[in-house]
């Protein structure tokens, strides 16, 4: 009888794990955030002009690693930017 219980748990948890990963695969999708009518504005660009890049910019927010994408203190509600990217907002300063 207590074999049951346990395998009968175990089945509960695992189908409430299978339900949730597509919900928490949505969650994680949805949070990457760009600002395009700012970025527009500045004149953004994907790729560095002259020696010019976001992350020579003191403007700049960092993401978790070297190849990840950041943020920048210029472009409020923008998670997406790239370290090589560039804009007129450049700052060394």
């Amino acid at each position: 009888m207590t074999a049951n219980l346990t395998r009968r748990k175990l089945c509960q948890s695992a189908g409430a794990a299978l339900v949730m990963l597509p919900i928490i695969a949505i969650c994680t999708e949805a949070s990457a955030k760009t600002n395009s009518s700012l970025r527009e504005k500045l004149k953004y660009q994907s790729q560095p002009k002259g020696g010019m890049s976001c992350a020579a910019c003191l403007e700049y927010l960092p993401g978790s690693s070297d190849q990840s994408v950041g943020g920048c203190k210029v472009i409020p509600d923008d998670d997406e930017i790239l370290a090589q990217a560039y804009c007129v907002a450049f700052n060394t300063m």
